[in-house]
């Protein structure tokens, strides 16, 4: 029985196949957030069941591996065509599917290691699919690594309530929850309480201490066009991690104005040239 689960976009911390990437791969990037947002929408649905949830991403991962296309939901459809025309390896959506699969079996995270490791499988396939897209061989993966599981890692803290309280997931450390004395039900609260803030810090910490790594991935992009997309990135991360420093997620949503967002771009184009 084909997936009947209506894919949407939800509000992201990088822009989606912008007029940036170049037309040739916004295709298939395209067909490839698609796809992920419908599988994350599985994962993510408040009123399933989480053994219901699991079994519609196996029905979605069997559909894609035995090539049943009159199986794969609407929003599926088009990245099934994109892989199996050569426009995008599957590896990616694999990996994916796999994280939202653990999502469902799996609502905490011992330590910050157990974290990186989901991240790895959530985030990291993202960036990797819009350099494969792109054709971008020569890209350094580690750096693009770090930057979509920086992304995760403050997308994870934008949602600490949400997420625990309508999923009963929580990506922070319970080592480190411990350590600072945390309760499960503070993060409920409407207000990080000192041991919260002490474990976001420490998060936003290991953010900022990966951004000279991000800084190698534009050097080792052909596209300039990609490489500027690239360079936004990286100042929206930085400008996030400052917000979320400063501001409460628990109290508030906390995203970038669209002022933040313009003086982002603006630095991404300054910086580009650079790069040449």
């Amino acid at each position: 029985m084909a997936i009947q689960h209506q894919a949407h976009r939800k509000g992201e911390n990088f822009p989606v196949a912008s007029w940036l990437v170049p037309q040739k791969a916004r295709r298939a990037i395209v067909a490839f957030y698609d796809f992920a947002r419908g599988a994350d929408n599985i994962a993510d649905h408040a009123s399933m069941e989480s053994a219901d949830k699991e079994a519609a991403l196996l029905a979605l991962k069997h559909a894609l591996s035995e090539h049943y296309k009159n199986q794969m939901p609407p929003w599926a459809e088009e990245y099934y065509t994109v892989i199996y025309s050569g426009l995008l390896r599957p590896i990616h959506g694999e990996q994916l599917l796999e994280a939202f699969i653990q999502d469902t079996r799996k609502q905490r995270y011992r330590t910050f290691e157990e974290l990186l490791a989901y991240c790895r499988l959530s985030a990291v396939p993202v960036g990797r699919a819009v350099l494969d897209a792109c054709r971008e061989d020569q890209a350094d993966i580690e750096a693009s690594d770090a930057i979509c599981i920086a992304l995760q890692l403050i997308n994870h803290l934008q949602d600490i309530r949400e997420d625990y309280a309508q999923l009963d997931r929580i990506y922070l450390p319970q080592e480190w929850l411990s350590q600072h004395q945390v309760a499960e039900s503070d993060l409920a609260a409407f207000q990080a309480s000192q041991g919260v803030r002490t474990v976001m810090d420490r998060v936003l910490e290991y953010v900022e201490s990966q951004l000279p790594l991000m800084d190698r991935l534009p050097k080792t992009i052909r596209s300039r066009r990609v490489r500027m997309e690239i360079l936004f990135i990286i100042q929206l991360i930085r400008a996030l991690v400052k917000a979320l420093r400063r501001r409460d997620p628990m109290a508030e949503k906390v995203t970038l104005s669209t002022p933040h967002y313009i003086q982002c771009f603006i630095c991404a184009v300054v910086r580009g040239p650079l790069w040449v």
